[in-house]
């Protein structure tokens, strides 16, 4: 019966031939024993700084910028299961060595889950910790003399997913639900490399195979093997030390414009969704094309040659935000973030410390996200997995109305910080920052020194605030509303489109301050704040012109988005640029800021994550085996709009 079964799974009669005839005899019933050397990513080796993002950071391809050491609870095995797979009629230790997990026709041969792992001694695998498992195999399909392939997944029983006697192919795309928590033995890990490579362990050319004698039916005399596995879990640290940086004008350099204090960070859009069991890769560029599984990741020149593949990368639909992301990437999210204060000096038991060249670093995980990938046309903000960092903006000086009794038109000058700063909240128009709505409006209704009493729209930003209007000889009332007419047609706060709008109202010949002034737009405009008021808002007119106001706490926000691989072209996507990859670690380090940053950052959800046009720079270092490790370099944070 398991015979006709193999010739069935593997539908080719010629790999009968030749070898089929020279295996060995069926196991007993009583099983045997495989003790199998689990390679997890090492905890003993620190990581090495790769430096500032440049048009190679971070470095795509499976190694990454560097490797970083692992925690000892990421890397502990509470229990393993052990998969062993073959092809009728290759038996031989060579011919069983040119199998790989995806050639066709082979099929599992027996699977087993233990939960009793111990620590073994030969650790002599760079970037490699050595546990060991020892588990009793039993299956109709097993023979003596006969060389068989091993995988193994740390941390989750999947027997019932990898059935002795069912094809491998069918096999090899289980999924399997991706546990977060970051709980000590929670880390699943699966087969990454199924022969020593220089990228798993040192080039020796070890292959995970095993064979059986009569003697490994005794637990004591097991047969041996080894096998290189990796978490399937990526991980976002912060490693900075600095959390206040100075905002400088790029005009004087010397001149100080604020300062900013990083207060907290929270992820969003972490991937939840269930993944591969084993990493799965298209052969090319296509994201569509032929999906393999542990073959490597492949980059060049700034350029990644193929795709990771996880269950949700080429067709999101059905597929639920709830189901798919933590902290999804949505317009007005921001009281449900959960961000973690930079302030907090205990920062649970994911604040650590390690010891580089000397220079002892504390770094705090963000959090552990799943793997999240998408074609590069879908590296938008709803999409790929960010940070958000809130941050406190302090600024020197603001910019305040003084509608002058005098000969002059209505002034905008600079008021400079008063001891302890401003208490008050500012707003942002054009990133000048206002101390109220009204210098914002003088500006915008016009600019400039001009002193011709006749323009109606220097007299009207002059008395646009007061409380009884008379208009000056020179300037009608049709000149006034020609005037605010040909204005109110640029994009402004909405107060020039009100009095226009007042002004051509049926049988109104004549202005009336207290109808149509500035306190009269405030009572129509109900959704403009005061600046005393304490949480951020965002307005927009019906001219589309934007309006933010930074409340009393003059909260700001910076979204950063993860680099995965940069192609070092701020107008392209490239392929896996802004994507998480199961066992790389994203590490930031805010190193400069430039500029205020957003109101409410969520701004667009459909917005690519690529280019520099929406403005706002964190310069941040970022670092991704033992963890690889991805340096997103520098990110600087300033205006945009």
């Amino acid at each position: 019966m398991a015979a006709a079964f193999l010739l069935a799974a593997t539908g080719c009669s010629d790999d009968l031939e030749g070898n089929g005839n020279n295996q060995g005899e069926p196991i007993d019933g009583n099983g045997v024993y495989l003790s199998v050397n689990i390679m997890t990513p090492s905890t003993s080796r620190a990581y090495t700084k790769a430096g500032e993002e440049t048009a190679s950071k971070p470095s795509g391809g499976e190694s990454g910028d560097d490797f970083l050491s692992a925690l000892e609870k990421e890397n502990k095995v509470s229990g393993v299961t052990i998969v062993l797979y073959g092809k009728e009629g290759v038996t031989t230790k060579e011919t069983v060595e040119a199998l790989g997990i995806n050639t066709e026709g082979t099929m599992v041969i027996a699977s087993s889950y233990t939960n009793a792992t111990e620590d073994n001694a030969d650790n002599k695998y760079e970037h490699h910790t050595g546990k060991k498992a020892t588990v009793r195999l039993n299956s109709e399909y097993l023979k003596t003399n006969t060389y068989y392939r091993i995988l193994a997944i740390a941390n989750a029983n999947v027997t019932d997913k990898f059935v002795p006697g069912t094809s491998l192919a069918d096999c090899k795309i289980k999924t399997i639900e991706n546990n977060l928590s970051g709980t000590e033995g929670t880390f699943i890990m699966s087969t990454h490399v199924e022969k020593n490579t220089p990228t798993a362990a040192g080039n020796t050319g070890e292959h995970s195979i095993v064979s059986f004698t009569d003697d490994n039916i005794k637990e004591n005399t097991p047969a041996t093997g080894t096998v290189w596995v990796e978490r399937l879990s990526a991980r976002i640290d912060y490693v900075g030390t600095n959390f206040s940086f100075e905002v400088n004008s790029k005009e004087e350099s010397s001149t100080k414009l604020a300062t900013v204090t990083l207060e907290g960070v929270a992820p969003v859009n972490v991937a939840k969704h269930p993944v591969y069991i084993f990493k799965h890769l298209t052969e090319a560029s296509d994201i569509n094309g032929d999906l393999k599984a542990l073959i490597d990741e492949t980059y060049t020149s700034g350029t990644n040659a193929n795709y990771v593949i996880e269950p949700t990368t080429t067709s999101r639909t059905g597929v639920t935000a709830t189901k798919q992301f933590d902290n999804q990437f949505i317009q007005d999210f921001v009281s449900n973030l959960q961000f973690k204060s930079f302030t907090d000096t205990n920062w649970g038991t994911n604040k650590e410390s390690e010891t580089t060249s000397g220079t002892e670093k504390t770094y705090r995980i963000i959090t552990y996200a799943g793997e999240n990938t998408m074609a590069a046309t879908e590296q938008k903000h709803s999409n790929t997995t960010g940070v958000i960092f809130k941050a406190k903006y302090d600024p020197e000086s603001l910019l305040v109305y003084d509608e002058n009794d005098g000969t002059d038109q209505g002034q905008v000058a600079p008021e400079n910080k008063p001891t302890g700063g401003f208490t008050t909240g500012f707003y942002r128009v054009d990133n000048k920052l206002y101390k109220e709505l009204e210098a914002a409006e003088a500006e915008l209704i016009i600019t400039g020194t001009e002193q011709d009493a006749n323009n109606p729209l220097i007299w009207l930003r002059k008395n646009f605030t007061k409380t009884t209007w008379n208009l000056p000889t020179g300037i009608t009332f049709d000149n006034l509303k020609s005037a605010v007419s040909t204005a109110a047609t640029r994009k402004d706060l909405g107060y020039l489109k009100f009095l226009s709008d007042k002004l051509s109202a049926s049988g109104v010949t004549a202005v009336d301050a207290t109808t149509m002034n500035w306190a009269a737009f405030l009572q129509n405009k109900t959704d403009i704040p005061a600046n005393n008021i304490e949480a951020n808002k965002v307005i927009s007119n019906p001219n589309t012109f934007t309006i933010e106001y930074f409340g009393t706490a003059h909260t700001c926000y910076y979204p950063y988005w993860i680099r995965h691989a940069n192609n070092g072209d701020n107008n392209t996507m490239g392929i896996m640029e802004f994507c998480i990859v199961r066992n790389n670690v994203y590490r930031l380090n805010v190193t400069g800021i430039d500029g205020l940053g957003m109101a409410d950052p969520f701004d667009s959800a459909d917005k690519p994550d690529e280019g520099e046009e929406e403005g706002y720079y964190l310069k941040v270092e970022l670092y991704v085996h033992d963890w690889v490790v991805r340096d997103n370099g520098s990110i600087i944070l300033k205006p945009g709009n």
